[in-house]
């Protein structure tokens, strides 16, 4: 098993939270100081008391195992609203709230995520109307997730 598998195996067994889960494991590829970074989101959100605590157990954990033999800055936190979404269960914790999908072939949808399948999801699809008023039409949309190239969550403020 290669350091990012490894890392991430670790990663996993130090959630600490059946609710919290391992989105993204990145490793850089800078000799001199390598930069571990850890992306873990939750069923019902991340706080940074879980972030420290999974830190501090991955930390111990790569320590032990003597996996890296030079220095290293470990850092663990959750996806920012700018990180596309990427597994089934980040969608169904987002389902309700409006999306942005943009499609391989650069088509953007806009609109509320209502339902994940097996192979995709369905978007309340907000479409414009022509003309000066610029009525909003919604659709249901289904979109198969071999379609998607990312998906975000739009932030309402």
């Amino acid at each position: 098993m290669d350091l990012k598998g490894k890392i991430e195996e670790l990663a996993a067994r130090n959630l600490g939270k059946n609710e919290l889960f391992l989105v993204e494991t990145h490793i850089s590829a800078n000799p001199g100081m390598r930069k571990i970074t850890v992306l873990v989101d939750g069923d019902k959100g991340v706080t940074v008391e879980d972030c420290v605590l999974i830190s501090r157990k991955l930390g111990e954990a790569i320590e032990l195992e003597n996996l890296i033999d030079s220095p290293y800055l470990l850092e663990v936190s959750s996806p920012g609203v700018d990180f596309p979404l990427q597994s089934k269960r980040q969608y169904q914790k987002n389902i309700g709230r409006r999306v942005t999908v943009t499609l391989n072939d650069q088509e953007v949808k806009v609109g509320k995520l209502e339902e994940i399948k097996e192979n995709g999801i369905v978007i309340l699809e907000e479409q414009k109307e022509g003309g000066k008023e610029k009525k909003r039409k919604l659709m249901i949309k289904e979109i198969r997730f071999s379609d998607i190239k990312k998906c975000n969550v739009l932030i309402a403020f």
